[in-house]
């Protein structure tokens, strides 16, 4: 998304596909073959995300997508590309969607799974769960509790999150 509430992460994606792919070019490209980036806003809305993948797949013929950010236009454009047997790479979601058992053909991630960040960022083993709390001046306070699942920051502000209690005895 260029616009909305990721654009930051859009554009950021979009300047750094740009100079891979400009690199890639000056090396001779794709078996020889240049590449093209064409970057569609979907404004990180999932029925947007469904006409810029029709348009990029049916109208402009890509034979990759890659860089979608967001698990909520993921969920859109990852069954389509498959449905289409388009390319779908590096998709900027840790959501379990794109990571199926076996994996689907067409879907290939960078990037870890939520699980599998959360348990790597707190060293533990991933059947605890991170109880993330918010301090009045922006610091995050983490806390595990051996209660069998992953918690996630919610949303709100430092000092509303700073009020709340987590406590479980596990």
């Amino acid at each position: 998304p260029f616009s909305g509430p990721a654009r930051a992460l859009g554009r950021g994606m979009r300047t750094g596909m740009g100079l891979a792919l400009a690199a890639a070019n000056e090396a001779g490209g794709l078996h020889g073959r240049k590449l093209k980036l064409v970057a569609l806003d979907d404004g990180y809305e999932p029925e947007r995300a469904r006409a810029c993948m029709k348009e990029l797949v049916e109208n402009s013929r890509v034979f990759a997508i890659a860089g979608n950010v967001g698990t909520p236009t993921a969920v859109v454009a990852m069954p389509y590309a498959l449905d289409h047997r388009v390319l779908f790479y590096g998709a900027f979601t840790g959501a379990g969607l794109l990571r199926e058992d076996p994996p689907a053909r067409y879907v290939f991630n960078y990037r870890c799974s939520y699980a599998e960040e959360t348990a790597a960022v707190v060293k533990v083993d991933p059947k605890q769960v991170l109880c993330l709390l918010g301090t009045k001046d922006g610091r995050v306070m983490m806390g595990l509790s051996n209660v069998g699942g992953i918690a996630a920051l919610s949303s709100g502000s430092a000092t509303d999150r700073s009020r709340r209690t987590t406590s479980r005895s596990g």
